[in-house]
């Protein structure tokens, strides 16, 4: 549930900020320029630029850069909006052939005032030689702009027809076209949605015939820019995030339910007990030929399991729990994790059908370091090899021939060179041993028939599908808010939001809760009963039950056990208490298993290794973007 939340926080805030950036990112809203020709091809060029500052507070106008501008010539600055203050320095730039060209920069607004939003600038100056012989070339919009433009609108005003007209846009050389309309002789408009950053505009032609009287210049707008229809961020971040949130309470209350374990019917008894044989139901094991000692009292608060029937002899694990059949009439049904749990008492001794290592497995389904600890200390526990800790802590091998033949795979690549091993810095043969061990335990728990293999495939399909699900749902939700502050407010884009929030956790909630789907069958289900059962008596384990663990010698088979659930620290508590003798077998295996955990980590991973690594152009009427008069560009300051 903190996974939901955080991810609905998450989605909710980037479709916030999507909404609140995509309507209020610095540009150009609006671009409206004239030239109106002269006899002599000079141009008087008058610019109207409805500039966003979006959301930044510490801007305070605009600067203008034209090539050819001459800064002592006739040039105009106001703003109905704005702080209209102008400072005017000449200016040189290259262009990529080379050479230079003057001009002169337009600096507007006042240092001690910050502006945001949307605001107005009116600008006005001569510019020479838009016109050089028969050829026309203006560079209307200069591809110097920092910023992207949009609705664009140009209009070229000339004393006599254009023949052959031509309009050009893109970045510098770019020779794409666009629409020209000639709206009377010797008036040609050009409209275009929008121009990316450093992409401008050139309207080009040839002179023609001269007019009688050179059309009116068009008027260029007036006032303030129009009123900012902006979309309330918190609208559509609050859709997509309202939907996650409600998508994933009914998807993570499918994903629980379709994850109830299979338990024996019949109660906690049967549950746990009524499956196929676990070993001997002694609650605490006596040693071959010894008289029967009752077990020690009981842990405070804690509950005994109900006896059984008589002692059975501990049966081999089974290659696959699913070979061994149910008692007869067994009737299965499903319960929840918490009815589970509920079933759990505390139990002296764990089921000696299984082996620590593939105990820890079965109650956290998964494996982990300390399971293969665990099974390290019951080698050590089958006369296989000899754990040393009076210096430092050494791996021996004692008698080959007494090793299974998962064991003999392990340890014949551990101690492949040398029939010793100290473990606490990378050693390759124990790391070869160690993954084949992983591996090893790995493929018993596929095979082990104590999980539901078909539900474990969909719990695989659920992390995908659900993995992708998030995914598309936040991008989807991402693009419904910066629609929404693109588009203005609109319920469409929030409904978009809501949908992709709505999707993303759905998928979110199935991805997460996809583990609830692994389910245990009804023998994996009361081997579960039996080892938690076992690991809550751990948990509580005084000095005395260390005492009586030694007497029964089974001290070093309850440590391993203590590894693989978990509980090694308390267990290793009870045994320092306990008045044990040093010499009694296994004692030290209790001391130095805590330690086993770092110093076979320590001896599997390989040490990390390091690595390091090591304008203007075109001609003048060229047809192209570039080269003509006019031009250059600007930003904000």
């Amino acid at each position: 549930m903190a996974f939901i939340a955080g991810g609905v926080v998450l989605v909710g805030g980037v479709t916030l900020a999507a909404a609140a950036l995509a309507g209020r990112s610095e540009g150009i809203d609006r671009y409206w320029t004239s030239a109106v020709v002269g006899a002599d091809g000079s141009a008087r060029v008058t610019e109207v630029i409805d500039y966003d500052f979006g959301l930044t507070a510490d801007r305070h106008g605009i600067i203008r850069w034209v090539p050819g501008l001459d800064p002592n010539g006739a040039i105009s600055v106001a703003s109905p909006d704005a702080p209209d203050q102008a400072q005017i320095t000449p200016r040189s730039e290259q262009r990529v052939d080379g050479s230079f060209v003057d001009g002169a920069e337009i600096k507007v607004g006042d240092a001690d005032t910050t502006v945001s939003g949307r605001h107005r600038y009116e600008l006005g100056y001569d510019l020479p030689d838009v016109r050089r012989g028969d050829t026309v070339d203006w560079e209307a919009v200069g591809t110097g702009w920092k910023v992207g433009i949009d609705e664009i609108e140009i209009h070229l005003v000339t004393p006599f027809e254009i023949d052959d007209p031509a309009c050009v846009s893109g970045p510098v050389g770019s020779t794409s076209t666009c629409e020209v309309r000639e709206v009377e002789p010797g008036h040609l408009v050009t409209t275009i949605d929008s121009l990316d950053a450093h992409e401008g505009v050139s309207i080009e032609g040839t002179q023609g015939a001269s007019l009688g009287s050179a059309p009116a210049a068009p008027a260029p707008p007036t006032g303030p820019p129009p009123a900012e229809e902006r979309t309330n961020p918190l609208g559509p971040a609050g859709a997509a995030a309202g939907a996650m949130a409600l998508a994933a309470v009914p998807v993570t209350g499918i994903v629980r339910r379709a994850g109830r374990e299979r338990v024996y019917t019949g109660g906690a008894a049967d549950a746990a007990f009524g499956g196929p044989p676990l070993g001997g139901p002694d609650p605490w094991p006596s040693p071959a030929g010894g008289a029967p000692v009752p077990p020690p009292p009981p842990v405070p608060g804690g509950a005994v399991a109900a006896a059984a029937a008589p002692p059975l002899p501990p049966p081999p694990e089974p290659r696959s729990w699913a070979d061994a059949p149910p008692p007869a009439g067994a009737i299965e049904e499903r319960v929840s994790a918490v009815e589970l749990e509920q079933m759990t008492t505390i139990e002296f001794a764990p089921p000696s059908g299984i082996s620590p290592a593939h105990g820890g497995i079965v109650l956290r389904e998964t494996v982990r370091p300390e399971h293969k600890v665990a099974w390290l200390i019951q080698a050590a526990i089958d006369g296989v090899i000899e754990l040393d800790d009076s210096s430092g802590t050494t791996i021996t091998s004692t008698d080959p021939t007494r090793s299974s033949p998962e064991q003999h795979a392990v340890f014949s690549l551990m101690f492949a060179t040398s029939p010793s091993l100290e473990l606490g810095s990378y050693d390759k043969h124990f790391a070869s041993g160690w993954r084949v061990l992983d591996g090893t335990l790995a493929d018993w728990k596929a095979r082990s028939g104590l999980w539901d293999t078909r539900a474990d495939g969909r719990r695989i399909g659920a992390i995908a599908l659900g993995a992708i699900g998030a995914l598309v749902g936040g991008i989807v939700a991402l693009a419904g808010g910066a629609l929404a502050g693109l588009d203005g407010p609109t319920a469409a884009w929030a409904v978009l939001a809501a949908a992709g929030g709505a999707l993303a956790g759905a998928g979110l909630a199935a991805a997460l809760g996809a583990h609830e789907l692994r389910v245990r069958t009804a023998a994996g289900s009361a081997l579960w009963l039996r080892i938690e059962s076992f690991r809550r008596f751990l948990a509580e384990s005084e000095a005395y039950h260390a005492e009586e663990a030694a007497r029964r010698g089974v001290l070093r088979e309850y440590t391993a056990w203590a590894v693989a659930v978990g509980e090694i620290g308390r267990w290793t508590r009870a045994v320092s208490a306990a008045a044990i003798a040093p010499e009694v077998a296994g004692v030290h295996y209790a001391y130095m298993a805590p330690l086993l955990l770092s110093t076979t980590t320590s001896a599997a991973t390989a040490p990390s290794s390091s690595s390091s690594g090591g304008g203007f152009g075109g001609g003048f009427g060229g047809g192209s973007v570039g080269g003509g008069a006019g031009g250059g560009g600007g930003g904000s300051w």
